[in-house]
């Protein structure tokens, strides 16, 4: 009922908000009572079959990803006309993700090291990359004004070495929430302030605005797993944000409206199916844009596949149309790719169970939270697990032992 009543508001949102203001950027209004049927069915089958009281990691991973963005994109199905066979296979993608995490997978023991050496690695390593960035001058574009991101962004990057561009999400993404995790479990109040403030430092030189709220996400994450009714804490939050940003649109700001409904519920889901519409008129990528192909495939666009999206559906060459793997995986290999990525990435969820058989599920999740949203939100599969840090997230957890820890000290 949460998930229903969640689907309810967001569609009243779609109407009154992202619609009216924000129709030029590629979101149609065009309902039908029965898309709109369809779509509910199609949650509720999911939502049927998604565990109500997750015991495991990927039990709350595809929860995550059913709010973020399949909730959506079956909104955007309902009220907008969109493609109904894409719709469909995105449906069909989750399921097989549901149940390839059930693929026996085993991983080789090892002895790891304590939290405590884990969580100083990340913070000294975060602390390094910022004092680097300083000393290429990277103090020229600091910005720590929200609405000037896009100002400083391009100059940010442009200032830094190329190097700069795979390290700095990994130490957004991975290093500092993982950090904080460890912090905020050993109750450690500087270690803590320390990963904030990297936080707030990567953002600021970077103008990158993730970094600024994943500390959030781990808070959130850290205090509800392992609760009995988390899945109704993260249900009833959702329907919260969402009245939230109804109540301030009455007070003629919109500020939550666009920062979050807007930004991490539509533009994923109303991405996926710009992916899906030229993808299915263009030749597919094959991977030929990554660098596990070893350069054997010739791309066969001028441009990144993001920034071509953004050319081709919202006239901005600049503009960078990040999406999850459900786009991307169209992108390459069309309905085969959808299928073969959601049994990767249910293998992947796989391992994150396995990992939590030496660590509590609860700090498995505070960790590796991150990643696995860049993955179902904004980032290919293989761009997730390299450039957004996914493997050295599992890496890390692989690497992490609660049980080194006696008496308060490291052994």
């Amino acid at each position: 009922m949460l998930y229903l009543l969640g689907f309810l508001f967001l569609s009243v949102f779609y109407e009154h908000y992202i619609v009216p203001k924000w129709s030029y950027y590629g979101f149609p209004w065009n309902p039908s009572v029965q898309r709109i049927t369809l779509a509910s069915l199609g949650l509720a089958v999911l939502v049927i079959l998604v565990p109500a009281r997750p015991k495991l990691p990927s039990d709350f991973f595809l929860h995550i990803h059913l709010l973020f963005p399949v909730l959506p994109m079956l909104v955007v199905y309902g009220l907008g006309n969109t493609n109904g066979v894409y719709t469909a296979f995105v449906v069909i993608s989750f399921l097989v993700l549901i149940y390839a995490r059930l693929v026996p997978v085993a991983l080789p023991k090892i002895r790891g090291y304590s939290p405590a050496k884990i969580m100083r690695g990340c913070l000294l390593f975060t602390w390094f990359c910022i004092i680097a960035i300083f000393a290429f001058g990277g103090y020229k574009y600091i910005n720590f004004d929200l609405f000037e991101v896009y100002d400083y962004r391009r100059q940010a990057a442009s200032n830094l070495p190329s190097f700069f561009g795979y390290i700095t999400p990994i130490v957004g993404k991975v290093l500092i929430p993982l950090a904080l995790g460890v912090a905020l479990m050993q109750r450690r109040l500087l270690a803590s302030t320390a990963a904030i403030a990297g936080a707030i430092m990567i953002f600021a030189l970077t103008s990158r605005k993730g970094p600024l709220f994943y500390p959030l996400v781990v808070f959130a994450i850290f205090y509800m797993a392992g609760k009995r009714k988390m899945i109704i804490y993260l249900l009833l939050g959702n329907i919260f944000i969402i009245l939230m940003s109804f109540g301030e649109l009455m007070w003629d700001s919109d500020l939550l409206a666009n920062l979050i409904i807007r930004r991490n519920y539509f533009i994923p889901a109303i991405a996926n199916y710009g992916y899906y519409d030229f993808f299915s008129s263009h030749p597919f990528v094959m991977l030929s844009n990554s660098k596990i192909t070893f350069g054997l495939l010739e791309y066969p666009y001028e441009l990144p596949a993001a920034l071509m999206l953004g050319k081709v559906y919202w006239n901005n060459p600049e503009m960078s149309a990040n999406t999850g793997w459900m786009g991307t995986s169209y992108m390459h290999f069309g309905f085969a790719g959808m299928l073969v990525f959601a049994v990767v990435i249910g293998i992947l969820l796989r391992l994150i169970d396995q990992l939590s058989k030496k660590t509590p599920p609860s700090q498995v999740l505070a960790l590796s939270i991150v990643p696995f949203l860049a993955l179902f939100t904004s980032a290919d599969l293989p761009t997730a697990l390299l450039t957004h840090g996914l493997l050295v997230c599992m890496i890390l957890i692989w690497l992490y032992n609660p049980s080194r820890v006696k008496k308060g000290v490291t052994k």
